[in-house]
Formats: C-alpha cells, sequence, structure tokens
C-alpha cells in the first residue's frame, strides 16, 4: 500500500485518540472567514481608542460579508464574520454589557441576523480579564468578563453569537488563566448554543497542552501584524506544537494579512502565509479588507486547493520535514498527512536569491508515502498534475521568501 504502514497507522492511532477537543460540536476544521482588527482599526482614535466620527463598524463589517458573499468567499467556506476590540462600551447598573452605540446603532441583534440571513456566522470579542486590551496606551475601559462569564454568556447566546474570542489582558490576578477560561467555557456550554471558542492567550505550549479542555483554539504567540517577522517567529513556535491540534482543537498562529498595508507583505510572502497557514491547520482569518485586495492576493485567498489542505477532514496538522533554512542552505520541506495523500511545501526561508529545493531519501522518510512507488505529483497552484516521485522530489529556482505547494497521491 502507497499510505500507512502499520508502526506508523499506530502512531495515527494514538495521536487521534489524544485530540479529542472541547465537545461542544463545532471546529471539526479551522476556522474561516474574516476578522475587523487590521482591517479597519485604522478608524480608531489615538490614544482613545474611540471610532472616529461618522465611522459606523457594523455598517462596514455588512458592506464587506455583502461583498465576500458576491465574491465567492462564502461558498468557498469563509463563513465567519469576526468583531475584535473597541464594541462594548460600559455595563449597565445589573451588569448586563452595553455594546458601542457609534459601532452598533442599531443594536448587536440585529447585526447578528442580518449575517446570518447572508449565511455567515457571528463572531465576538471579550477579555478574561477587568478590561479589553484597547485600554492601552490611554484608551476607554471597555469592560472584560472577569466576574460575569454566566452574564456575559447568556448576553452572547441571546445575541446569536457563534464564534468568540476571549483575550487575556487587565487580569486582576484573583485566578489563573486556566481558572478564567474554565468559567467561560463553561458558562458557554450552559447557553447550549454551540459557540467556536478561541483562546487569545499567548503562551506557547503552556496553553497548548491545556487548550483543548478549555477551547476549540488557542493563540500560541505574538499578534503577528507587524508584518513577515513576527509571521516567521508564530511558524517557529507552531512546528514544535503539531501533536496538540486536531479536530475540535486547533493551534492559533494569528491572522492572515495579505492586504493589510501596515504589514508591509510583498505578495510572494503574503502566498507563503497562506500556504504555511494551511499546512499547519491553522485558522483561516482574514484581516485586510478584501474590497481592496489586488488581483494576486484575492487569487491567493480563493485557491481552492490551498483552502482543501487547511480543511482536510483527517485533522492532522503538518510540520517541518527537514532543517530549519538558513542563509547558506534556504531551503526547507513541511509535509501535512492529507486524508487522501500528503501536501509537501518547498520554502525559501532567508534565502536572497531563487533556490532549488528537494525532499530527500530523509525527508521522504518522515511521511507515510512508499518510497518505492510512484505518487502522482500536483502543484496547487498551477492547478495541473506536474509529474512523478518516487522516494524523492525536488523543485527549482524557489524565490525568497517564496514557496511551492504540492499534492502528492496514488497516481
Amino acid at each position: 500500500m502507497l499510505w500507512l504502514l502499520g508502526v506508523q497507522f499506530a502512531i495515527f492511532v494514538l495521536f487521534a485518540t489524544s485530540t479529542k477537543g472541547l465537545d461542544n460540536g463545532v471546529a471539526q476544521t479551522p476556522a474561516m472567514g474574516f476578522n475587523t482588527w487590521y482591517a479597519l482599526h485604522n478608524h480608531l482614535t489615538s490614544p482613545g481608542y474611540e471610532w472616529e466620527k461618522g465611522f459606523v463598524l457594523s455598517d462596514e463589517v455588512l458592506q464587506i460579508a455583502a461583498w465576500m458573499k458576491q465574491n465567492g468567499y462564502l461558498a468557498l467556506g469563509y463563513n465567519y464574520i469576526n468583531f475584535d476590540d473597541c464594541i462594548v462600551v460600559n455595563r449597565t447598573a445589573n451588569g448586563t454589557l452595553v455594546p458601542d452605540p457609534q459601532a452598533f446603532p442599531n443594536g448587536v441583534a440585529n447585526v447578528s441576523a442580518a449575517l446570518h440571513a447572508m449565511g455567515f456566522k457571528f463572531g465576538w470579542y471579550t477579555d478574561r480579564g477587568e478590561y479589553t486590551c484597547s485600554c492601552f496606551a490611554g484608551g476607554l475601559k471597555r469592560p472584560g468578563s472577569e466576574g460575569h462569564e454566566k452574564q456575559d454568556a447568556a448576553t452572547y447566546a441571546a445575541w446569536g453569537v457563534d464564534y468568540l474570542k476571549d483575550d487575556s489582558c487587565f487580569t486582576t490576578g484573583n485566578q489563573s488563566a486556566v481558572d478564567a477560561y474554565a468559567l467561560m467555557r463553561d458558562a458557554l456550554n450552559a447557553t447550549k448554543r454551540p459557540v467556536y471558542f478561541n483562546l487569545a492567550w499567548v503562551a506557547g505550549e503552556t496553553v497548548a497542552k491545556v487548550g483543548k479542555t478549555l477551547g476549540n483554539e488557542w493563540r500560541i504567540a505574538v499578534d503577528d501584524g507587524g508584518g513577515w517577522i513576527p509571521i516567521m517567529k508564530n511558524v517557529e513556535v507552531d512546528n514544535e506544537l503539531f501533536m496538540y491540534a486536531g479536530p475540535g482543537g486547533w493551534n492559533d498562529p494569528g491572522l492572515l494579512i495579505a492586504g493589510f498595508s501596515s504589514a508591509k507583505l510583498t505578495d510572494v510572502q503574503g502566498r507563503t502565509q497562506f500556504n504555511l497557514w494551511s499546512i499547519l491547520a491553522s485558522k483561516l482569518l482574514i484581516s485586510g479588507d478584501p474590497r481592496a485586495f489586488s488581483a494576486y492576493t484575492n487569487e491567493t485567498y480563493t485557491n481552492a486547493e490551498v483552502i482543501a489542505v487547511d480543511q482536510d477532514p483527517l485533522g492532522r496538522q503538518g510540520k517541518r520535514l527537514t532543517q530549519p533554512g538558513n542563509a547558506s542552505n534556504p531551503g526547507e520541506v513541511w509535509g501535512r498527512e492529507l486524508h487522501d495523500g500528503w501536501a509537501l511545501l518547498f520554502f525559501n526561508n532567508n534565502g536572497t536569491q531563487p533556490v532549488d529545493i528537494e525532499c530527500n531519501a530523509a525527508c521522504w522518510s518522515q511521511t507515510t508515502i512508499d518510497p518505492t512507488q510512484p505518487a502522482s505529483v500536483r502543484d496547487l497552484w498551477v492547478h495541473k498534475i506536474v509529474g512523478t516521485a518516487t522516494g524523492k522530489y525536488a523543485v527549482s529556482s524557489v524565490k525568497p521568501d517564496g514557496s511551492v505547494m504540492l499534492k502528492l497521491s496514488k497516481p
């Protein structure tokens, strides 16, 4: 047989038994959709983090959602429309959250209903601490959920929330992060509404080890809006955490930021991030304004073959198969087992010139592909079969920061 030799199958069974996530029925594959933060936070004033005069966040997001549906993003699986920070302003006398009236002049439930009517799911933001992260640098003291978990979860259910990002700023120290997230997990479950629960607790393996007991997704490293350097730092962290991810619970290295001008990604870097996120079984949440995407970025995010790698039902996160790239030898090969083959990514990391990259016998041995039988090789960006491979495969002239994404399967 070409796939799954005996010992490797035993390893797979052991892995599968250890990847059961929070049992709320969601996140069988990583989330896909849109996040407001990098796309629209330029409309926040500094240092107060208030929305600029005349800007209505919910109206803008509904327009983006309509554009995404009209242009095929929803049909491809981008179904979560997630509001990030700066969306509540206070609590009522009885403790109920007060949405930002400028951001939601018609109320939150109406926005949620409009998104649901279009076929999307509705995402919200909170913080496990006393205030949300926007309070840094003199921002408004927008309330977090500490001490209000049950009340807030009931509010989210009433609003029709389908995804909740729970950040980790301004904690009082009265409870551990695990205890705080467990409170919100239990509060969400008590509402009987399935909510995809993201833990924005930037804690690497510390959160990855317990993530499946608390939520459906956990941030493992820093915000990636700064561009290529934080993206690559997050990739390095995520590479070591593949054993913790699987259906129901996923490592989260950050947002997709091609099209976010301040990140200053090149087209090549943006496409490589998309390839890497798919190998890593990461959420695919776009955080640039898709209405302003170049044709190249639009092509990147609408590649159904690469999306299928990310959403593969086997649910096994990939990892690097060769040594990390460096200035003298920048070529890397990454791999991910799929339900019907393998995805291999040939990546020029740290190179200054195009390079040839090979998955040699040692690289091949880390896959479950029979080295004695030919495998069909399909390039997922040119959308065609480009050859066969037996025990090794090489690609030529991979651009600096660039990557080639292949799928290997039975001929």
